[in-house]
């Protein structure tokens, strides 16, 4: 609808009813609106699709990032990772993405002087040192925010995965609100973007659906272990990247359920170190892919999403497990 208005506004101006210079002068605001406010199709920043199949890895741990895995996208911690390494990654081809809290203080982080204690709230289960943010006083941690985005386009960082965006479901110690979250979110989204940075959506599952079109991709952890993974439709049915993880089950039964709804998933350990198990590794052997490589050259043959739905899974059922079935036909 905003993309209406301003093509229609565009055509009016550009029929003859100004002069030259003012009709130059209204389409040139009329455009820079379209981008400042992301209706424009083509943002200029990466937007990862579904399409692509990506195989990833997601490294979050002090010790140094393991470079070796032949994947599309890697993952890494904003604060700890040199801007050299980014260097190398992009020099392998690999996409960077760059992890933050953005719903959370920590005690560890060098920017942590700059959340007073009025901002911090209840310690997070199992996470000694790390407090809940009252995100509702932007004027307090937004410029904090600010800052760790900036960092992150000095870095080269091509998009960011900013973490803990659930304070209003979780015993935050503030009387967040659903909508209290969603202004936030949106407002960590379009900051993002402003700087030229792709931003995933990170667990919040139950505002998946109104986020959708604020975020470029959105990434999980667990959700075939609490069967929840059929909520990400909704990304995959705009062609946006959904990135997981699981910590326990077998990836015998995960992956191929992952693979055919057009997820990239993996198999970790909780700790988030250099081990991992990509789903890509499951992929069955494709007609076109000489290689065996598993990448997109026959994957076609083998993935089709029909309006968000997957198509001829039932074939596959008999061999991963019936509740791989139910999740992904329901």
């Amino acid at each position: 609808m905003a993309m209406d208005l301003v093509e229609g506004v565009l055509i009016m101006y550009s029929s003859g009813n100004l002069s030259g210079i003012i009709r130059i002068g209204v389409m040139l605001f009329f455009f820079f609106l379209c981008v400042e406010n992301g209706i424009c199709g083509d943002t200029g920043w990466w937007q990862p699709k579904a399409s692509a199949h990506l195989s990833w890895q997601w490294q979050l741990n002090t010790g140094d990032v393991d470079t070796s895995f032949a994947v599309d996208v890697y993952d890494i911690d904003l604060f700890d990772a040199p801007e050299s390494l980014i260097h190398e990654l992009h020099a392998f081809s690999r996409r960077v993405i760059c992890y933050f809290s953005a719903g959370t203080w920590e005690e560890w982080r060098d920017d942590a002087e700059r959340f007073p204690a009025l901002v911090k709230g209840n310690e997070l289960d199992d996470w000694p040192g790390e407090r809940w943010l009252d995100i509702r006083r932007l004027d307090v941690i937004g410029p904090v925010m600010k800052s760790r985005l900036d960092l992150a386009v000095s870095k080269g960082c091509d998009g960011v995965e900013p973490d803990n965006v659930d304070a209003y479901a979780n015993d935050s110690g503030f009387s967040i609100s659903y909508e209290d979250q969603l202004h936030y979110n949106r407002w960590i989204a379009q900051e993002a973007h402003r700087r030229g940075l792709s931003v995933g959506l990170k667990n919040d599952i139950e505002q998946v659906g109104e986020l959708v079109g604020d975020f470029d991709w959105a990434i999980n952890e667990q959700c075939f272990q609490y069967m929840e993974c059929d909520l990400y439709e909704a990304f995959v049915q705009r062609d946006k990247a959904v990135f997981g993880v699981e910590y326990s089950g077998d990836p015998i039964v995960f992956c191929p359920a992952a693979n055919t709804a057009g997820y990239s998933w993996l198999k970790k350990h909780v700790e988030l170190d250099e081990w991992r198990i990509g789903c890509e590794e499951y992929l069955p052997d494709l007609p076109g892919d000489e290689d065996k490589d598993h990448d997109n050259d026959g994957m076609d043959l083998y993935l089709f999403i029909q309006g968000g739905r997957v198509a001829g899974i039932a074939g596959y059922a008999p061999t991963y497990g019936k509740s791989a079935y139910d999740l992904l036909s329901n």
